[in-house]
């Protein structure tokens, strides 16, 4: 039996918070995110993680891959506005401040808005940059020009008027340009190093009439479509070799507040086969996989199930068998490009297992080298969204920033807006005759400021709005008594908020007669979304949540 814990396994208090919790530290944020075996006694996944006093991540310890005399573990380095200046991959010195050996480096220079103006990686550790990248971009960050001065060249991206990317760049094999090759070279050409040259100048992508990814094609020949249902969810995917149709796949989710798939289904007619895939979701968070069962030889049994391992950004590191044992390990560069492992830490070309929830939790479509990620698909090559913000300007000056440019600590489950991995609780305490509010920080994993944002932005007569709030105080003075009284108003607003938390539900919007009661026609008033949550979240005070929504 395995079990994810927070909790010191020799039932002594934290030298440092004071509480049985040793896997956060005072301020509610994962400092050992732990997966433990209880029946071999020994970890399955263990990644510790300390911050500065920004809240910036400054590294991570892979303890099972130093175990096993792997160089795993990660440093971090962040420019003035906290924003991903390099990462390093390798072993830890003792300190925890720098690294005794190398294995991997990437490097970035932004500009004021978060466009990538230089790039450049390291990929064997042997502090010689093996790809360094000059990117320009212009006003509204879309980049207009990639140009590679050492490494394998890329072609540039184009966008519509819509803002949608529609020539995606892709790596040309490495050494090799179309402007410098050699006869002999022409001639040896292998059928992957074709594509690779060709992909570079010819992938493209088509987009229907609300920004959704409709087709991806290389030199005119499909290599993959897709089709939605009404509620924006992407319901079927065809897959193409050598633009002759290979696979159909359906499938099926929760409710669209919700977004999380459920099953996955092959054939022409959704409803002509059995599940090929299932999965099982848990309540700490909208991307938090408990478990997939799949159908590994088509006779319509789904005869293996896998559970997943995440660490404190929600990134899949390894997923695990009935028996307890880990069967594959994944590693990230900082904006998700997945490296594919054996359990012992090895490296291969791909999932033995076709394990699609990776970075972060979202969706990976191999074929494509594209995350799926609700509202927007997420290039990870070149760490932009393929789309423009749904929200516009909701949390950065770019509409096609990744996490305001600190993918480290943040993450963007819906496509909309970055959220970190804590959230604040507060708990209402008698003092002085009257209710007063005290802050605490709780260890919830997410906070989807993004789902409040869209909710309040429909609200009528709301007006535009930034700062923090509380609903026991945020109630208007001229709420009708009836059906919506302060405390009806407020407990309408904890019973039908939405809201993303540790141990807290996905809820549905806020209804109609509740937005016309209580906001039409009052000036600058925005109704937050909050809810009690569970004791793995809140304490078992009443508690209600302040944060700052962005609505722009």
């Amino acid at each position: 039996m395995y079990h994810y814990t927070l909790i010191d396994l020799t039932e002594t208090d934290d030298p440092d918070t004071g509480d049985i919790y040793s896997g956060l530290d005072r301020f509610g944020r994962v400092k050992d995110n732990r997966w433990y075996n209880f029946d071999s006694e020994e970890d399955l996944d263990r990644i510790q993680y300390a911050y500065d006093r920004a809240g910036n991540r400054i590294w991570r310890h892979n303890l099972v891959a130093a175990s096993l005399s792997e160089e795993c573990d990660e440093i971090y380095y962040y420019d003035g506005v906290h924003r991903l200046k390099e990462m390093q991959r390798g072993t830890l010195n003792g300190d925890q401040t720098a690294l005794t050996s190398k294995t991997f480096a990437q490097c970035w220079t932004l500009d004021s808005t978060g466009n990538w103006t230089g790039f450049r990686e390291d990929d064997n550790g042997d502090n010689t940059w093996n790809l360094i990248q000059e990117r320009t971009a212009n006003g509204v960050n879309e980049i207009t020009n990639l140009t590679n001065t050492t490494g394998p060249a890329w072609s540039s991206p184009a966008y519509n008027r819509a803002g949608n990317m529609t020539t995606i760049p892709t790596p040309q094999t490495a050494g090799l340009d179309w402007n410098t090759l050699s006869t002999d070279e022409w001639s040896d050409l292998t059928t992957d190093e074709w594509a690779g040259l060709d992909a570079s100048l010819t992938r493209s992508a088509t987009y229907d009439a609300w920004n959704r990814l409709v087709t991806i094609t290389d030199n005119d020949v499909i290599l993959s479509d897709y089709a939605y249902d009404g509620a924006k969810r992407r319901i079927v995917q065809r897959s193409y070799t050598e633009g002759v149709l290979a696979e159909t796949r359906h499938s099926y989710y929760t409710e669209p507040t919700q977004w999380q798939i459920l099953e996955e289904r092959l054939g022409s007619s959704p409803d002509s086969s059995d599940a090929e895939r299932q999965f099982v979701w848990d309540l700490r968070y909208i991307d938090d996989l408990i478990a997939r069962d799949r159908d590994t030889n088509a006779d319509g049994t789904l005869d293996e199930r896998l559970y997943a391992c995440q660490d404190g950004n929600w990134n899949v590191t390894a997923i695990v068998d009935d028996s307890g044992a880990a069967q594959e390990r994944y590693a990230y560069s900082a904006y998700g490009v997945p490296v594919f492992l054996t359990a012992g830490f090895g490296t291969v070309s791909g999932s033995a297992s076709s394990w699609e929830t990776l970075y972060c939790g979202y969706r990976w479509e191999t074929a494509m080298a594209l995350f799926h990620v609700r509202n927007r698909v997420f290039l990870t090559a070149i760490g932009t969204w393929l789309q423009r913000d749904p929200i516009r300007y909701s949390d950065s000056l770019s509409l096609l920033q990744y996490s305001t440019s600190r993918p480290i600590s943040f993450f963007d489950p819906y496509g909309l807006t970055s959220i970190t991995c804590s959230c604040e609780v507060f708990r209402e305490q008698p003092r002085g005759g009257r209710w007063v509010e005290t802050s605490i920080e709780t260890p919830c994993p997410g906070l989807a400021a993004s789902c409040c944002s869209q909710a309040c932005n429909n609200l009528p007569g709301a007006s535009r709005w930034n700062g923090e709030w509380n609903l026991t105080n945020a109630m208007p003075d001229n709420c009708p008594p009836a059906p919506c009284s302060k405390s009806a108003c407020r407990q309408e607003c904890v019973a039908m908020g939405i809201i993303i938390a540790n141990g807290c539900r996905l809820l549905p919007p806020i209804p109609t007669w509740l937005r016309g009661a209580c906001v039409s026609g009052v000036p600058g008033l925005v109704i937050l979304c909050a809810e009690s949550c569970n004791a793995q979240c809140a304490a078992p005070q009443t508690s209600t949540r302040r944060w700052t929504p962005f609505i722009n």
